[in-house]
């Protein structure tokens, strides 16, 4: 539901026209506020000090005319929209309006257009607004993420299937994980097959194929620039299109070589100290026959 007490600036040299003008758009948006001006310098105090949702020029005035209006309101307010309303005006004049920013212009012979069109520009200022504010989040959130990914450990990607394939993003954080820049990834498409042990490398293709969960771990060797071999542990969600496509795969990916290496001397140690217990058993229980059987002649059994 629209605000009603919306501010209409109003740039007019005739009262009496600016008094028509007031009573056509307060019958589409009763309870607004105007004030009327018609010296530049009053309209650029208006802007300030009376702040207008929206701006209804003249496009010609003895001491002032619309197309200035219109620049100044785009420099000082540029969300704020603005519609010429003229006596007469050509296609030319209505185009040269439209394409220096104006958001609609009304003949003030038709001025039965005007409240409407008042209303619709006030509802595409909303929208205006509202792509802004959601674009301005996107880059908030997307300068967030840049951030994090920069200043990650771990190495953050991107790589789409479709239209082209290739790396789309690759964190700095490569460069020390597999020993390539991220400029070399975005440059060779294949790189991401490359990195992979041949042993490993099913693992990759049934990544590709949908055949793990988003968000599944899965561990690879990965064959560093330099040869040495590390151990990567993965988590990626697949990115579908409306066909349920797959086309692009985004990731993380963390060097757990230090952990593996860890794990198999835990088991290497394990195995080691189970083959002890068995060799000790195996000693004490040869002992014990060993020592049974001299008791046993003894004894008589």
């Amino acid at each position: 539901m629209m605000d009603k007490s919306k501010k209409v600036l109003i740039v007019e040299d005739l009262p009496s026209d600016a008094e028509l003008a007031e009573r056509e758009i307060k019958k589409a948006l009763p309870g607004c506020i105007f004030k009327r001006v018609e010296t530049r310098d009053e309209f650029l105090s208006a802007l300030e000090e009376f702040d207008p949702d929206i701006i209804v020029s003249d496009y010609q005035m003895p001491a002032f005319d619309g197309m200035t209006a219109l620049k100044l309101a785009l420099e000082k307010k540029p969300l704020v929209p603005f519609i010429m309303h003229t006596g007469s005006m050509n296609e030319d004049t209505a185009a040269e309006c439209m394409k220096a920013g104006a958001t609609d212009y009304v003949i003030k012979e038709h001025i039965k257009r005007l409240g409407p069109a008042v209303i619709r520009a006030l509802d595409l200022a909303g929208l205006k607004r509202d792509n802004l504010a959601s674009r301005l989040a996107l880059v908030e959130s997307e300068a967030r993420f840049r951030r994090i990914a920069e200043n990650a450990g771990d190495l953050i990607y991107r790589y789409d299937l479709f239209p082209e394939r290739g790396f789309t993003f690759v964190s700095p954080s490569a460069l020390e994980i597999t020993g390539y820049t991220p400029e070399e990834h975005y440059s060779d498409p294949d790189l991401g097959m490359k990195l992979v042990h041949t042993g490993d490398r099913d693992k990759l293709q049934k990544i590709i194929e949908g055949e793990y969960e988003s968000g599944q771990p899965v561990m690879m060797r990965w064959v560093k620039k330099s040869g040495d071999v590390i151990w990567i542990e993965q988590k990626n969600v697949l990115v579908y299109d409306d066909t349920g496509r797959l086309v692009s795969i985004e990731g993380i990916a963390r060097d757990v070589t230090e952990r593996i290496i860890s794990r198999q001397k835990l088991q290497k140690a394990l195995e080691k100290a189970e083959e002890s217990d068995r060799l000790k058993t195996a000693f004490l229980n040869n002992l014990s026959h060993e020592i049974r059987t001299p008791l046993n002649a003894i004894v008589g059994f």
